[in-house]
């Protein structure tokens, strides 16, 4: 078994999570261009925070490391089901408290103007489950990091909510110190 420096991980995690917390309490605050200085990177410190959380839970629980895994969803339905169970009561509890400081953010590019095919929403992202989040934040760590290559002239967008991932990594955070205590 490869072994991890789980006091490293779980404080690379951490410092992630804090990182991206305080970048995306920002970004309502800011006005113009000022707000993409913050998207792109507060949403790539979740994401990676929330990947690093999954690894080392399963390192944990499963004697296994997982590396050059990336996706969220993968990595979540490799737990066994009473540790994903113990996750999703958490994240239930969560989701139900108000934070009007994080919210859900969709960017939209080529999109026309007025065009309701480019404006609807597909995803109702305020309201998701644990698998409905994993599967829309699924590859938010690549996805976002690479947000500047344009996809021609076709019309794409992405979306990411700070408020339920936030949940979720605290949900992660907590079932993690239940069983290094």
């Amino acid at each position: 078994m490869k072994r991890n420096n789980e006091n490293l991980q779980y404080y690379s995690a951490l410092g992630f999570y804090k990182q991206g917390n305080k970048l995306a309490r920002k970004i309502n605050k800011k006005i113009g261009n000022e707000q993409f200085e913050l998207v792109s990177v507060s949403t790539v410190c979740y994401s990676f925070s929330t990947e690093l959380l999954l690894k080392l839970l399963i390192h944990i629980v499963l004697k296994q490391a997982i590396n050059n895994e990336h996706k969220l969803e993968k990595l979540f339905n490799k737990l066994p089901a009473e540790c994903k169970a113990e996750i999703e009561e958490k994240y239930q509890q969560k989701k139900k408290l108000e934070n009007k400081k994080l919210k859900p953010i969709k960017l939209g590019f080529n999109s026309d103007f007025g065009n309701k095919e480019n404006s609807k929403n597909e995803n109702n992202i305020t309201v998701l489950n644990i698998t409905e989040l994993l599967k829309i934040h699924n590859e938010s760590f690549v996805k976002w990091r690479y947000l500047y290559e344009i996809k021609g002239n076709e019309f794409y967008y992405f979306e990411f909510n700070f408020k339920l991932m936030d949940d979720f990594i605290n949900s992660v955070i907590e079932v993690i110190e239940g069983k290094i205590k």
